[in-house]
């Protein structure tokens, strides 16, 4: 009996390029993985830029907004509602804390603490019972402002009860407290009085903010008074442009006049350094920045920098003089 075979299929060209050979799934998934590697690479860098962006966008926010602060609050500084010199301003107050009675004292409506150990260091004393407490975390080295004036249109009655108030007639007036009770007498208004202490604050492993104490009562005399208003200031940095020879001009840019010199003060030159509130380890800053007559060195760390700067005038006396 005949030996039988199955049938062979036939071959056909087609048939021979239905598979791949190892060579060429190879070079496929080479292929795959070089774009896959492309792909990863531009999101991550995609995603860097976007993070440096938006830590360099908030330091720049924050650095803008503490200015503005400092500047409107400057510019509002010796404002005595309808009283042109604060040398007519008496008090019938008592401080209820040591640094309350500089607060108190209207001539004195601009007051500094500067890091040079100047004697203007004596108008603000930071080492004082009542201030130690509140500004145990200042940064080393920074400078602490004091801005004082009133705020807000005069009352004629329902004043807040344990607030200050300037009560004044035009010619004189009188720091006093519980306007509540009284209202003021014909030709008299009560007006707020609105002070603050700016301050760089920094406590450990945090990151500094500029803050400012405001009055509560009769004094600065609690923690809970303190405003923390932006992130990352580092330095906040004051000169006062000073007239020494009376001619209205600006003759001498000081950051720690004498209480007398603030007297001619004109102008106040504002400076800000801001960080950023995150590190980039990518980035490496070695700048060394300049704030007036103050260098800060170079840290030599990974957080970005900026100084922002403003030039505010006075509502200082010698500068309402020329009004007459």
């Amino acid at each position: 009996m005949p030996t039988t075979h199955p049938a062979r299929p036939e071959t056909h060209p087609r048939a021979r390029q239905l598979g791949l050979t190892l060579v060429e799934l190879m070079v496929a998934l080479t292929l795959g993985l070089m774009i896959t590697l492309a792909v990863g690479t531009a999101y991550v860098q995609s995603s860097r830029s976007t993070a440096e962006d938006d830590r360099y966008l908030r330091m720049i926010e924050n650095g803008r907004f503490a200015l503005s602060l400092v500047v409107t609050d400057l510019k509002m500084t010796s404002f005595w509602g309808e009283l042109i010199d604060p040398a007519s301003i008496t008090t019938a107050v008592t401080a209820e804390e040591d640094c309350d009675t500089d607060l108190l004292d209207a001539g004195s409506a601009i007051l500094v603490n500067s890091p040079n150990g100047s004697p203007a260091v004596t108008q603000f004393n930071i080492a004082s019972t009542g201030c130690a407490a509140l500004m145990g975390t200042v940064r080393a080295n920074t400078m602490q402002l004091v801005t004082k004036h009133t705020t807000g249109a005069g009352l004629e009655s329902g004043a807040v009860d344990d607030v200050l108030y300037l009560r004044s007639n035009g010619s004189s007036g009188t720091i006093i407290d519980d306007a509540a009770s009284t209202a003021p007498p014909t030709g008299f208004a009560d007006w707020a009085l609105d002070p603050s202490l700016y301050y760089v604050r920094e406590e450990a492993g945090d990151v500094p903010r500029l803050c400012r104490l405001k009055l509560a009562g009769k004094g600065f005399g609690a923690v809970t008074n303190t405003e923390c208003v932006a992130d990352g200031i580092e330095q906040l940095h004051v000169e006062f442009g000073l007239d020494t020879d009376n001619d209205g001009l600006v003759n001498q840019y000081k950051s720690n006049p004498t209480l007398a010199e603030m007297g001619a003060a004109l102008t106040a030159r504002v400076w800000v350094l801001v960080r950023s509130d995150t590190a980039d380890p990518a980035y490496r800053n070695t700048k060394t920045y300049q704030l007036g007559d103050l260098a800060v060195a170079a840290a030599n760390d990974n957080f970005y920098r900026r100084v922002f700067s403003s030039t505010v005038e006075l509502r200082n006396p010698a500068n309402l003089a020329t009004l007459r």
